[in-house]
């Protein structure tokens, strides 16, 4: 497959496998679990999704969650979108430029000012 159409399908399979997991995956109250990158295999026989979680120290239980779901999301993935092979998908905690020890200590004094107003 062409560099342009692989980097389409990229994409295409990014917003579509995030919609679905926000409404089919339930994760624990304070779990945000965001796919920030995909990397398909050329012979679409993989894809590797890399995924951020927050707060960090869920990311194992939230990766072992998508694992487990993995043959429920590729047949999301299958009725969504045509094409005639959806590669098969693997989910890696996202490692790349982190803001989010920031972005943490942002929701924890939001959540200390929602306690302190109750």
């Amino acid at each position: 497959m062409d560099e342009k159409r692989l980097g389409k399908l990229t994409e295409v399979l990014k917003e579509e496998l995030a919609k679905v997991i926000s409404q089919e995956i339930d994760f624990p109250k304070g779990v945000i679990a965001t796919v920030m990158s995909v990397r398909i295999f050329s012979d679409l026989s993989w894809a590797e999704i890399f995924v951020s979680v927050i707060p960090e120290k869920e990311s194992e239980f939230v990766i072992n969650v998508l694992k487990s779901h993995a043959h429920f999301l590729h047949q999301a993935l299958n009725e969504k979108i045509r094409l005639r092979r959806i590669p098969r998908i693997k989910f890696l905690p996202y490692t790349g430029p982190n803001n989010q020890e920031k972005i943490e200590q942002i929701l924890d004094e939001i959540s200390a000012k929602e306690s302190s107003a109750e």
